[in-house]
């Protein structure tokens, strides 16, 4: 007889997180939006302090657009030429560890 209840009771349990689970997981998936993104600018390897970047350093990723970013660029030509004050990290979306371009100032 007691092995029954415990048996009856664990199923019910079983039972009543499966639909729980159900319930929760039917909620969420409606909830889902769309996420905006735009193509930021990172770096594809290592990169050490004092070096020119060139094109094969960098490449391009979705960053989204609700998480914005200071001193990123949405194009590859804006940071080649440039040096690095400061060693990058590789998939590193923030640039403010490089030069400015040749006459502009520090900001």
């Amino acid at each position: 007889m007691e092995t029954r209840r415990i048996v009856v009771a664990l199923l019910l349990a079983l039972i009543l997180s499966g639909g729980a689970t159900y319930f929760v997981y039917t909620r969420l998936r409606g909830q889902s939006r769309s996420v905006q993104m735009k193509r930021v600018v990172i770096s594809s390897k290592v990169l050490p302090a004092g070096g020119v970047l060139k094109a094969e350093d960098l490449s391009t990723a979705d960053w989204p657009v609700s998480l914005p970013l200071t001193g990123t660029f949405s194009k590859v030509d804006e940071v080649v030429g440039r040096a690095l004050v400061y060693p990058l990290e590789r998939k590193n979306p923030s640039w403010s560890a490089i030069s400015p371009r040749p006459g502009q100032a520090w900001d």
